[in-house]
């Protein structure tokens, strides 16, 4: 907000490409362990200012390094579009991009959009409920499946041991099924009363994050 071109504290963004670029390539602060993705974030507000300086930064170190991209996208505004359109003008393989949160529409154009772009699906807050009820999210999850999309699909909770928002006894009241269990004990459950197949539950769980983390 304050630093960059035409800022309070003047200056390019080189500055930003060389954080990221160093946390992938050398390491995080002086530990010496290396990012293994990098993330971008567009919310309700979208391509703000501010936020496409940081997806065109991320895109070019992303060129540069190889690394993989995994965004945070609102996808009731279809974000992950924007994010799909910049990463292409500069060049990122589209199909080493996840885009996160899309278990959060059943807006299945969209996300047969984003999937024809050449990107992945991040179905990744399994158990949390706020935007589309789960059961609303396994129907679109194995309708998916139907069409022949489990190729382009990764699972995941996004649920940290802690966060600074609410305590964990406020969140367990709110979204009780928002565990890092619910993935095996709700979501595969539900995709296999569904008709969804083993080979289809096998590639979400363990070769498309393969695929695309071994790039």
């Amino acid at each position: 907000q304050y630093r960059g071109p035409g800022k309070f504290l003047d200056g390019d963004d080189r500055l930003l490409e060389a954080l990221f670029e160093r946390d992938v390539m050398t390491g995080m602060g002086d530990t010496g362990i290396r990012a293994a993705v990098l993330k971008a974030v567009t919310d309700v507000r979208g391509m703000t200012e501010d936020i496409e300086r940081l997806a065109r930064a991320i895109a070019n170190v992303a060129v540069r390094t190889g690394a993989p991209i995994c965004t945070h996208a609102h996808a009731g505004s279809r974000r992950g579009l924007d994010q799909q359109r910049i990463f292409a003008e500069h060049g990122v393989d589209l199909g080493r991009v996840l885009i996160g949160h899309c278990s959060e529409t059943t807006d299945l154009d969209y996300l047969q959009r984003v999937i024809d772009d050449g990107s992945y699906l991040g179905w990744d807050r399994c158990g949390m409920d706020l935007e589309v009820p789960l059961e609303a999210q396994l129907d679109t999850l194995a309708e998916l499946c139907y069409r022949g999309y489990a190729s382009r699909v990764m699972l995941s909770h996004d649920k940290g041991s802690f966060m600074d928002w609410w305590t964990n006894a406020e969140i367990d009241k709110a979204q009780p099924r928002w565990q890092s269990t619910y993935l095996h004990l709700g979501v595969l459950p539900g995709l296999r009363e569904r008709g969804v197949p083993e080979a289809d539950i096998e590639q979400m769980l363990l070769r498309n994050p393969r695929d695309f983390f071994g790039g």
